[in-house]
């Protein structure tokens, strides 16, 4: 069966949505800047008063003796991921997975020690819990994202790792030696 669509309708729509992506959501809208009238509902999508959630996970380590670590993490709600500006700003499932592997592979000693380079590190569960296991190493985190990088910032203070934050935007910085 053939869908019958009015172009008009589907530019009208498109437009709309092109100009949320592009717009600045760092801010509540005020009831001027919502399209009420907007039939479709198109311009209001997306809209979300409280669009933030904290991520807390616990984690052992597998040697003798165990070490146990709490991370919490703050960063955009999870079912928004894919509206984003920048995908750094919200937990993906895939850092879950990540984690699971870092906590499965044996660990050196904590007399050992690494320079670990975790690039885009978004809102940095994997870059702290990595640092956590890195005892005696340095770990630092990288993004491109400038409002990501803000939040990773806080991040890392809101758990006291000890790792530092820096952006490296793909193509345009030089990784230096001592990172």
């Amino acid at each position: 069966k053939k869908l019958n669509v009015d172009r008009k309708v589907v530019e009208t729509i498109m437009s709309k949505y092109e100009e949320w992506i592009e717009a600045d959501h760092t801010s509540k809208p005020t009831s001027e800047e919502r399209d009420d009238t907007d039939p479709e509902g198109i311009s209001n999508l997306f809209l979300d008063d409280d669009p933030l959630d904290t991520f807390e996970y616990s984690y052992k380590t597998l040697e003798v003796p165990q070490r146990e670590v709490t991370l919490s993490v703050v960063g955009h709600k999870q079912e928004n991921g894919q509206t984003l500006s920048s995908t750094g700003l919200t937990l993906w499932r895939a850092a879950e997975y990540m984690n699971e592997y870092l906590l499965k592979r044996p660990w050196p000693s904590t007399s050992s020690s690494y320079n670990a380079l975790e690039l885009g590190s978004g809102i940095g569960l994997n870059g702290l819990l990595l640092s956590f296991l890195n005892v005696n190493g340095s770990t630092t985190l990288t993004d491109g994202d400038t409002e990501t990088l803000k939040n990773l910032e806080e991040n890392v203070q809101r758990n006291k790792g000890g790792c530092e934050v820096r952006q490296l935007r793909w193509g345009v910085d030089e990784v230096k030696k001592e990172w």
